[in-house]
């Protein structure tokens, strides 16, 4: 095999892998958009852009103002959020990184589910985190 035929069969394998390996990289961003859903059952569209860095274990929403820790990191799962607050109430903010999508539910115990999101995520390049000032 000459080197033309080499160099082109390393080229259909190369092209043949980026995708699998874009698709396990540790920064990225997560474009999100659904249908929120208030507790008196009223939707409206909702979206929201996140940037990840797996690697640290941090994520940043919208502006990006505050970046924050990850609950869990799992194959199957990216787990935002899952708190339990004062008086009962809890929220679940988790990704499936299968299907891309979001699902984010904040109860209360006298409202009931008074905020329930699902959405779909498009991942993108990672724009970075802000840097920090000091």
């Amino acid at each position: 095999m000459g080197k033309p035929m080499f160099r082109m069969l390393i080229a259909f394998f190369l092209v043949g892998i980026a995708p699998s390996f874009a698709a396990t990289q540790d920064k990225f961003d997560l474009v999100c958009s659904g249908t929120e859903m208030d507790y008196k059952g009223v939707q409206s569209p909702w979206s929201w852009h996140f940037r990840f860095d797996l690697g640290v274990g941090s994520y940043c929403a919208n502006d990006c103002k505050v970046i924050s820790k990850l609950q869990a990191i799992e194959q199957g799962r990216i787990v935002i959020e899952d708190t339990k607050a004062g008086e009962g109430e809890t929220r679940l903010m988790k990704i499936d990184r299968q299907s891309g999508t979001l699902f984010w539910q904040a109860t209360s115990p006298t409202l009931g589910a008074f905020l329930t999101v699902k959405a779909d995520c498009t991942p993108s390049s990672f724009s970075g985190f802000p840097s920090p000032k000091f």
